[in-house]
Order: structure tokens, then sequence, then C-alpha cells
């Protein structure tokens, strides 16, 4: 019951404030009712019409149950209508976002940089690739600063990409 609940007035929470709410919802309703009805007929072996005359009280269909101390307590299935609401327009909402963005250079920006990520030195730079990550081990300085920037790439000078392939071989 609770989960039926649950979805009838999320349903209806994000459709409140549309023209034709009520039109739409309560078809959506009428089958998840329905559908409830069906539900606990088919635990209790029951069909839909002993299962409506059981639980129907007046206008609403109240269902008991244990919860886990053993008291009886009673769940009510939505009953509370598919009213249109007026959009609210709030003057004081913080529309800003609570993500903090941490800028980590491009590609191009951290080759524009022409500095050596391995020695520091300014200069002339290629880009030194690896295909996975998970294949480096770490042995070598390129690797481990590799494996610790989480990044395949990177900005080396002439003399250390020329250390790094004559390490690889």
């Amino acid at each position: 019951m609770a989960a039926y609940n649950s979805e009838i007035r999320g349903f209806y929470n994000y459709y409140c404030i549309a023209n034709n709410v009520a039109y739409a919802l309560s078809k959506f309703g009428y089958i998840m009712e329905y559908s409830m009805y069906h539900t606990i007929a088919g635990k209790t072996n029951s069909t839909v019409s002993k299962v409506i005359d059981k639980y129907k009280v007046g206008n609403d269909i109240i269902v008991p149950y244990q919860d886990a101390k053993g008291k009886l307590r009673y769940r009510k299935f939505y009953n509370e209508g598919f009213k249109r609401k007026p959009p609210m327009y709030y003057t004081e909402v913080n529309d800003l976002s609570y993500t903090i963005a941490i800028p980590q250079p491009t590609l191009t920006e951290r080759l524009d940089a022409r500095t050596c990520e391995l020695c520091g030195k300014v200069g002339p730079v290629v880009m030194r690739h690896v295909r996975k990550l998970n294949q480096l081990k770490g042995k070598t300085e390129c690797d481990r600063l590799m494996l610790e920037k989480h990044r395949k790439t990177l900005v080396v000078c002439e003399k250390c990409y020329a250390k790094i392939h004559s390490h690889a071989k």
C-alpha cells in the first residue's frame, strides 16, 4: 500500500501544475487503485470484488497490517484528489548549485604551457600516451605520475621522452 501511495503522490507532485492534471491523474489513480486490488487479491487467493468488499470503508480503502513490534496498524489508500496547484514563484530562491568545480587543465592548455610535467623544463614538448592505465606497473617516474594523476597522457620534454622510451626497450 505504501508503494502505491508513494507512486501516486510522486506523480501528483510532479504534474500538479499541469493544466489537465485532474483528468490525466484520475485515470492513473484508477489504474493504480485496481492494480493494488489485483495485487492483494493475488496474494490472498481472492477476487477483486471480495477485496473491495473487505477493505473499502466508505470512500476509503483501509488495509490492516502488523508493524515490526506486532502492533496492529492501518494504512489508507491515497484519496486526496488531483486538484491543480498554481505554480509557485519564490522571489528569494537561491538557484545556484552547491557543486564545487575544480578546474583541470585541458590537453591543449597543458600543451600551450610548454612545460614538462616530469622535470618542469620549459621548451618544446611532446605528448606521451598509453592505451590503458591498468597496464602501467608504476615502475618508472612517468608511470607513477600518470597513475597518480589518473591520466593517459603526459606532456614531457624531448629529453624526458627519449629517457622514457630508452627504459621501455
